[in-house]
């Protein structure tokens, strides 16, 4: 009987030195597992960070191409609403120009024709009094415009 005790006694002591090699991490069995699971981890870290990059590019992109698409539609709406301004100024120095021809080139003068020559010639008077007043002269410089553009619009204005 004496020799089941120490049986139990060394296959105890055994166990308690396996135990205090796995607590320390030191136990030849547990060695390789744990550097699997270390490559693993590490390869896991690898595909997340590889993926959180290509996301932000993605993003990154995406983002890119809505403010390009947003600088285009602007460009767009500007150059449309230039050209609809540009033709409405045409359109009002042709109506200006027709009731010019109306108004001064009349051959029958009536008093009615003549007291609305005058009222115009007064408020232009007016006005470009209070423009000198004010040290404000009309310019034909407009800031912004590229020679072209100024030229284009001369052209369309008949100038």
């Amino acid at each position: 009987m004496l020799v089941m005790p120490r049986l139990y006694q060394e296959k105890k002591e055994e166990l308690e030195r396996e135990a205090k090699l796995v607590k320390d991490g030191s136990h030849p069995a547990l060695i390789p597992l744990l550097q699997q699971i270390e490559a693993k981890h590490e390869e896991q870290i690898k595909f997340a960070t590889a993926t959180l990059d290509r996301k932000e590019q993605s993003f990154h992109d995406e983002l890119q191409s809505a403010i390009d698409a947003a600088n285009l539609e602007y460009k767009r709406k500007k150059a449309r609403i230039r050209h609809e301004m540009v033709a409405e100024c045409v359109q009002q120095r042709i109506q200006l120009q027709e009731e010019y021809r109306k108004f001064y080139q009349s051959s029958i003068r009536d008093r009615t024709v003549t007291s609305k020559r005058r009222k115009t010639k007064k408020l232009e008077c007016l006005e470009w009094e209070m423009m000198l007043e004010d040290d404000y002269f009309p310019s034909s410089v407009v800031n912004g415009l590229s020679g072209p553009k100024i030229s284009e619009d001369l052209d369309l204005f008949q100038l």
